[in-house]
């Protein structure tokens, strides 16, 4: 076995084979060591397979559906982030301590590349073949004292051809806040505390704005929102009743529109050709974008959060305010006008988030529940026929998974994991109908493996075990079959006796 075994993880590995984990027929509540080799959060699927990462063993544990066996693909030391780029199945992983970036193919393969610095993060471009490095301070997962010293303001800039991944250094005259791509992908907007800059992904010919003339102020740019067609951008200030209309093409200043207050979000309106504008008041601004005139739409509560989305009916936005009980839903003229009416409701519960279902038909609403514990109830919201339905739940939802019409019945449906209750709740999206099933215990990331071959579509269940514990389950199944849904356990055990 090499070196002597550390007590600790021979204690750790003791109490691991304690729970018995050959069969899924296993009592899972002790979670004592819960996140000690898995993280249930860092989970990505492609054909036929499961993948989690799992820190504690520097690895990626691989799940194959068919045989519900698993394997260990071992990776560099410390992995801290799982990243899938938009439209790809090859998976990546950062390890910051050592600077290097993990590449894993669809064959398993794991590739090391060096990124020059130790970045935490990783944005990705829409065409899922570049990306953008960065530092985030705020993320706690890198010993600068090991390292010695750290350049906050350094990026590293990706591209993925063909399995091939070079690498290109740059360094900001601030450290990056975030990093936001226009929809083409030939650009990155990056705010840092006193500039938004635009750096062109392949020339590296960066435009730096300023939000400020006078000698000495910075202003930090809060939302950045680029156009659909990439030739703009809405920019807010923090703490500043301004909002700035960027070209893109070139890169200048090409407004400054003055408003009430400072913005809380904003938006794109279809065909780009006006701005939704929310401040936390009942007033809410529709920016005409070739006028530059603004008008305003009262509501009967204050409204500072926006969807928008595109739905049977046309294009429209939902408005709402965390913490508070009002929602409302517009419908988007195509020419940018304000619209003339609004579904507006006063809910039983305040909001706390919303997801719309993909087919923009019905949204779920999650309420506030007590500090720290979830969300215990939420509101179905079928657009076209019902008003919200509140709906009280046994446990915190901890996840939802959404399902397309014709493949549970003829419409939409949610699937909901209450990791406390150990349940699974699939709602009928237009008929509020449920179907409850138990399952083990702490479910708490549902995710969707379509049907490929002779295989069936399924739905992939990851339980909060510090083991491993991946079930699987048919979408239009109503309860648990005898002995429990097919699944994977121990995974995080396989092997862990030959390390040193």
């Amino acid at each position: 076995m090499g070196a002597l075994m550390p007590t600790s993880r021979l204690l750790l590995i003791t109490a691991l084979l304690a729970l018995g984990l050959a069969g899924c027929d296993v009592d899972y509540a002790d979670s004592s060591l819960d996140g000690a080799l898995v993280t249930p959060d860092q989970v990505e699927a492609r054909p036929g397979q499961v993948l989690m990462l799992a820190p504690g063993l520097d690895a990626l544990i691989e799940v194959e559906r068919a045989s519900r066996t698993s394997r260990q693909l071992p990776l560099d030391d410390n992995p801290s982030e799982l990243s899938r780029p938009p439209g790809s199945d090859v998976l990546y992983t950062l390890h910051p301590q050592d600077g290097l970036l993990n590449r894993i193919g669809l064959d398993g393969s794991v590739t090391a590349v060096e990124l020059g610095g130790p970045f935490n993060r990783l944005h990705w471009a829409p065409d899922g073949v570049q990306a953008v490095a960065t530092y985030d301070e705020s993320l706690g997962n890198l010993d600068i004292g090991e390292l010695g010293s750290v350049n906050p303001n350094a990026i590293a800039l990706l591209q993925d051809v063909d399995g091939e991944v070079s690498v290109r250094q740059y360094t900001l005259t601030y450290p990056p806040l975030d990093v936001i791509f226009d929809p083409s992908s030939s650009k990155a907007l990056i705010p840092t505390s006193a500039r938004l800059h635009v750096l062109d992904l392949e020339t590296l010919e960066e435009a730096a704005i300023p939000f400020s003339q006078e000698q000495g102020v910075q202003r930090t740019p809060d939302l950045v929102v680029p156009s659909s067609d990439g030739t703009r951008a809405l920019v807010s200030v923090v703490g500043q009743p301004d909002l700035f209309v960027i070209s893109l093409e070139p890169v200048l200043i090409e407004n400054v529109i003055a408003l009430p207050r400072a913005p809380r979000e904003l938006a794109f309106a279809p065909s780009d050709v006006s701005a939704i504008i929310l401040d936390g008041t009942t007033q809410v601004t529709f920016l005409d974008l070739a006028s530059f005139e603004p008008e305003t739409v009262t509501f009967n509560r204050n409204l500072g959060d926006l969807l928008v989305s595109e739905g049977p009916e046309g294009p429209f936005a939902l408005l709402w305010m965390y913490g508070n009980p009002q929602l409302a839903r517009v419908l988007l003229p195509l020419d940018g006008s304000p619209p003339e009416e609004a579904d507006e409701y006063v809910l039983d519960a305040s909001i706390e988030r919303i997801e719309i279902e993909p087919g923009g038909t019905a949204a779920v609403l999650f309420h506030l529940g007590a500090a720290g514990l979830g969300a215990r109830s939420l509101s179905l919201y079928d657009f076209a026929e019902r008003a919200p339905s509140r709906i009280f739940l046994d446990a915190p939802a901890t996840d939802l998974l959404f399902l397309e019409a014709g493949l549970v019945g003829p419409n939409p449906s949610v699937l909901v994991a209450l990791e406390q209750s150990a349940r699974l709740i699939r709602y009928d999206l237009s008929t509020y109908e449920q179907v409850v099933m138990d399952t083990y215990t702490r479910p708490m990331r549902l995710g969707f493996l379509p049907g490929a071959g002779d295989q069936t579509a399924e739905i992939f269940v990851v339980h909060a075990m510090p083991t491993g514990l991946v079930s699987f389950v048919p979408p239009g199944a109503t309860e648990e079959p005898p002995g429990g849904w097919p699944a994977a356990a121990g995974m995080a055990t396989v092997g862990l006796l030959e390390r040193e």
